[in-house]
């Protein structure tokens, strides 16, 4: 089977960024890569024709029209048309017009030709965008497409056998581990000679042709960047509030199981444990219950809408809170009100599986776990956040920050306490207090606001002073 011919349209300069994400996207997603080759003009060699030529040619020549749409119409050729206009027309007089995308971006001020041409587009289907969802539309909108052609199965995702895999891509070493600690009746010395039907038939991750389906890749291959790199996990940790200065981080994609380990060591060893001495005894308490952390990041794992290929999962470690975020949105029609009252499965293999094990049991009664958790430990409530095809689970800690913690200097330390009180300080005083130069005064102050612990505030042109950010608590 030749290539799929995807044309993106748009004005070269306006877009230059977004047309070679797109071709970037498509050609690093190994389903993508399979089917279809991208055309932006400006990755076109010389070759002796006219520029117009060669653009409608391709358009033509293409099964997939995606255009942008900006502020600015572009260049007017002698037709009375911008390039991208005219390319618009001629996949519009094509046999193949159903299949085109046209994304106009958010909150602008297009110009008057743009509005012109905006009126021809209202005509067709389209979709808005901003920088940040580009990418996870372009992929719908192909995914639409390829179920339409029947390329694509129509099941859900955890479902669908990935047809590149094989028996040879099983871990058996992860099965055995899995009904180990399952409620399998599959007894250890039986497991041997049992792997592949259990697979196939108990576990129904493996079809008659030794393919695997997406939840067999999740939880017993070798590789499974190798098929689903969108199930990528980011794991940072923050010094302060904001993110802006790393400490530790790590990306992983792996299998289910050991991704969970993987996000109690990390969290382990970015977290802090305190010692309480009651009695005789001294008691180690942790800076959050991981049983409610775990609970959230199995819910990311099961819950996430893995046809979302370009955003991975992130566990995000900060001074004063922890937030895990996973693509996908609640699955209708739960909504925010509901969390903790109903349960309802995005992929329901992938639960199955979880639910043979005691993760699932954590799913069940995941939400007033979570908020049990946070209550015995006096934490604030759990936050839950939908927002713009995301899900978010906020814990806050209430942790003041201790400026030792923060590795600066002896000066930036004591200024940070000071401002709690004195509330702003300016250049000359700050030179003063600590008997230092202008230079080495300004250093530490444009520290400080770079890693936006203070605030530096205008008084004119001359006169600038400082004070301590709000969010930080100190």
């Amino acid at each position: 089977m030749s290539k799929l011919k995807i044309f993106v349209s748009s004005n070269q300069k306006e877009f230059k960024s977004e047309r070679l994400s797109i071709k970037r996207f498509i050609e690093n997603t190994p389903i993508y890569n399979n089917l279809f080759e991208v055309f932006i003009f400006e990755n076109t060699a010389a070759e002796g024709r006219s520029p117009d030529e060669i653009y409608l040619k391709e358009v033509e020549e293409s099964d997939i029209f995606i255009g942008l749409i900006g502020e600015n119409y572009g260049k007017i050729h002698r037709n009375g048309l911008s390039a991208s206009e005219e390319e618009f027309d001629t996949f519009l007089k094509s046999s193949k017009r159903k299949n085109t995308f046209v994304y106009i971006l958010e909150n602008i001020n297009p110009d008057e030709n743009t509005k012109k041409f905006m009126k021809k587009i209202h005509t067709i289907t389209y979709d808005s965008f901003n920088h940040e969802n580009l990418l996870i539309k372009i992929q719908r909108s192909l995914e639409k497409f390829l179920y339409g052609k029947g390329i694509l199965q129509s099941k859900d995702f955890d479902e669908r056998f990935v047809l590149e895999s094989s028996y040879e891509d099983v871990d058996e070493e992860k099965v055995k581990y899995f009904l180990e600690i399952s409620d399998s009746t599959t007894k250890v010395g039986e497991i041997d000679k049992d792997i592949k039907n259990t697979l196939m038939n108990r576990l129904n991750v493996l079809n008659n042709n030794f393919n695997l389906n997406n939840t067999g890749i999740l939880f017993f291959s070798k590789q499974v960047e190798k098929f689903l790199p969108q199930n990528e996990i980011r794991m940072v940790k923050f010094r302060g509030t904001e993110r802006v200065n790393i400490i530790d981080k790590k990306f992983i994609n792996t299998t289910v199981y050991e991704a969970l380990k993987e996000i109690e060591l990390f969290f382990n060893r970015n977290t802090s444990v305190r010692s309480e001495i009651n009695g005789f005894k001294r008691e180690d308490i942790e800076e959050y219950p991981y049983e409610a952390i775990r609970e959230a990041v199995v819910n990311a794992i099961a819950h996430r809408d893995y046809n979302i290929k370009c955003s991975p999962i992130s566990f995000l470690i900060f001074s004063d809170r922890i937030e895990i975020t996973s693509p996908g949105g609640l699955t209708p029609p739960l909504t925010l009100d509901e969390l903790g009252k109903k349960i309802v499965h995005r992929n329901n293999n992938i639960c199955k599986l979880l639910e043979k094990t005691s993760y699932m049991e954590i799913i069940g009664s995941g939400i007033p776990r979570m908020r049990e958790k946070m209550k015995e430990f006096n934490l604030p409530e759990v936050e839950f956040i939908e927002n713009n095809g995301f899900f978010e689970v906020i814990f806050r800690n209430s942790k003041k920050i201790d400026v030792d913690e923060l590795k600066l200097n002896h000066r930036q330390s004591e200024v940070l306490k000071l401002l709690k009180t004195k509330k702003e300080i300016n250049l000359n005083q700050y030179m003063k207090l600590f008997s230092i130069s202008k230079t080495t005064a300004s250093r530490d102050l444009k520290e400080l606001n770079n890693l936006k612990y203070i605030n530096k505030i205008f008084i004119n042109k001359k006169q600038i002073k400082y004070t301590l950010n709000p969010k930080i608590l100190i």
